[in-house]
């Protein structure tokens, strides 16, 4: 119902983005790379800021941009692929949320996100590369047996790496350790 009402088909797969809209976020090539794949059955959902100038690069009709929200929990379940294109980040925490909803994740090598995606659960793709990009979106259209499982994979990486429990643990071993 909630697909519907932002004018997306029960039946699309989501490719989304949720966050800043800044310059660094590099979403432009999000843009080139959807146009590109530019299948009826797929959409992109862009939520965090207005940008006339990614408006204006849009050519694909299933596009629908949503300003920022305080409610990232209600778009996450939207998409069935988080796409992070940005060029610098330290460690970015919603592609995290989006795993968390199980959402398959789609990112550049920034930050500290190759220490944890790997291919079983999603895709690395350049910041510089469209058709990297591209490649990457193709490869899970084409591949929607295998979608469930990095869903799974996904969720389950952040429930027991990315928990608070999880997190206190580590740190603590290393409080531990460096008194020792």
């Amino acid at each position: 119902e909630r697909r519907r009402s932002l004018g997306i088909s029960d039946d699309a797969f989501v490719f989304g983005y949720l966050g800043r809209f800044g310059a660094e976020k590099n979403l432009e090539l999000l843009i080139r790379a959807f146009n590109e794949v530019n299948l009826p059955q797929s959409h992109l959902l862009m939520v965090g800021g207005k940008s006339e100038a990614l408006e204006a690069l849009n050519q694909h009709p299933n596009t629908t941009f949503r300003g920022s929200t305080t409610t990232p929990e209600h778009f996450y379940p939207l998409m069935d692929a988080y796409v992070l294109p940005s060029i610098s980040e330290s460690a970015p925490l919603a592609i995290l949320e989006a795993m968390a909803c199980g959402v398959i994740p789609l990112s550049t090598p920034v930050g500290n996100v190759p220490s944890y995606l790997n291919r079983e659960i999603g895709f690395l793709f350049s910041p510089h590369s469209t058709s990297d990009l591209v490649s990457a979106m193709q490869s899970l259209l084409d591949a929607p047996d295998e979608q469930e499982a990095r869903r799974k994979r996904a969720r389950d990486l952040v429930i027991q790496e990315f928990d608070w429990q999880a997190s206190a643990q580590r740190i603590a071993e290393i409080i531990h350790k460096t008194l020792s």
